[in-house]
């Protein structure tokens, strides 16, 4: 061996490629002070290639699920929390917004996406703000909440989209403008431009949506729900695209109508979940969107039965899907009152195996008011 010591290579003297590669072996922390020191490498590091392909490494550390609990009274809103749980292990730790809530304060979770949480929320009990937070880097951004476009008797509700191929956002509103109204209004944010700048007429079959939606390419899809039993028109799927600005309406398969149905995404694909169900057990059809033109192309993934209480599929998690069973029992020597079970279970199509995820009791009615999938991600607010 040499006792000549190697000559030392400066640092920016490194191929872009290489410097790159130790980039994608740093943590968050590291990062983010390598962006601060110039714009070169702040526009490399917060490009979409870079920030996908740390997406895809710190995908290895596991997935978590952040629920949200609360209990079934207006009243006790404040006293909502949420749950971190490791969607293999079922391991729960302790987690914190970045903002402070007070006792007549609330938070609604809009939406989870690429790493980044979407949050309404009120800290003191008048104004309410739009948060958009990533745990991971701890950037967040506030914005006010469009509270002059609805009154306080006016149905409307959030969704939370990110532009195909790229770190920016949209927030889409939804709102009747008076109880009376026969139609709904659109208005959209970005993060490039605040501010509620847009505004669309939605088509009537907005008005029959569930709020609940999933996100795609830039597109987001709602269920439209039977709203009296006297409906004639049957369930369908809606659209509405951020880079077209333009509504769409889907049917289901003719097989699908069912109890209930809500939307899942899977391998960047969407599914429709189907659900029948009596006093003692359920049965539940998963279907997938092979193409998306004038129409959808569905295919049948697979059918699984059970006995217990009705319930929603939740959220996929690679091919496994992850549902909650959401049970309400009374207490023993206690009228009135009720102990809530939550058993979140994982369902793999490929063996046709089910495992425990978690086991969450409270001994009050409690009821999960969402679910969200989250990985830790670099993408910017």
């Amino acid at each position: 061996m040499s006792d000549i010591p190697p000559k030392g290579v400066i640092l920016p003297d490194l191929p872009n490629e290489i410097m790159l590669g130790i980039f994608h072996r740093c943590d968050a922390r590291t990062l983010l002070s390598v962006r601060s020191t110039c714009r070169y490498w702040r526009n490399k590091l917060n490009s979409y290639e870079f920030i996908t392909e740390m997406g895809t490494r710190w995908k290895s550390n596991g997935c978590s699920l952040f629920a949200h609990f609360g209990f079934s009274s207006r009243w006790a809103t404040p006293l909502d929390w949420m749950m971190k749980i490791n969607a293999w292990s079922g391991q729960t730790s302790a987690f914190q917004f970045p903002f402070l809530l007070t006792q007549e304060g609330w938070f609604h979770i809009i939406g989870v996406q690429n790493g980044i949480f979407c949050i309404r929320y009120c800290s003191m009990g008048k104004r309410t703000f739009i948060l958009t937070w990533n745990p991971t880097t701890r950037k967040s951004s506030i914005m006010n909440d469009p509270g002059k476009h609805y009154c306080d008797d006016c149905a409307f509700f959030f969704s939370f989209v990110y532009y195909p191929r790229s770190v920016n956002y949209a927030i889409v509103h939804l709102f009747k403008e008076k109880p009376e109204s026969p139609g709904w209004t659109l208005t959209m944010s970005t993060n490039l431009v605040r501010g509620w700048n847009v505004s669309l007429t939605c088509p009537p079959y907005v008005d029959r949506l569930d709020p609940d939606y999933v996100s795609l390419d830039g597109v987001i899809y709602w269920v439209s729900c039977l709203l009296h039993e006297e409906d004639v028109d049957p369930p369908c799927i809606v659209s509405f695209s951020v880079v077209t600005f333009t509504f769409h309406k889907y049917s289901l398969p003719t097989e699908a109508h069912a109890h209930c149905h809500n939307l899942l995404i899977r391998n960047d694909k969407l599914c429709l979940a189907t659900n029948n169900h009596d006093d003692q057990s359920y049965s539940s059809t998963i279907w997938q969107a092979d193409a998306i033109n004038d129409d959808i192309i569905w295919s049948k993934l697979y059918t699984f039965n059970g006995i217990g209480v009705p319930y929603i599929p939740a959220l996929f998690v690679d091919d496994n899907l992850l549902h909650i069973m959401e049970r309400h029992l009374p207490m023993l020597d206690m009228d009135g009152m009720k102990s809530t079970y939550f058993h979140i279970l994982k369902y793999n199509e490929t063996n046709h195996t089910r495992k425990t995820v978690r086991w969450i009791q409270y001994d009050s009615y409690v009821k999960m008011k969402s679910i969200h999938k989250f990985n830790e991600s670099f993408f910017p607010v």
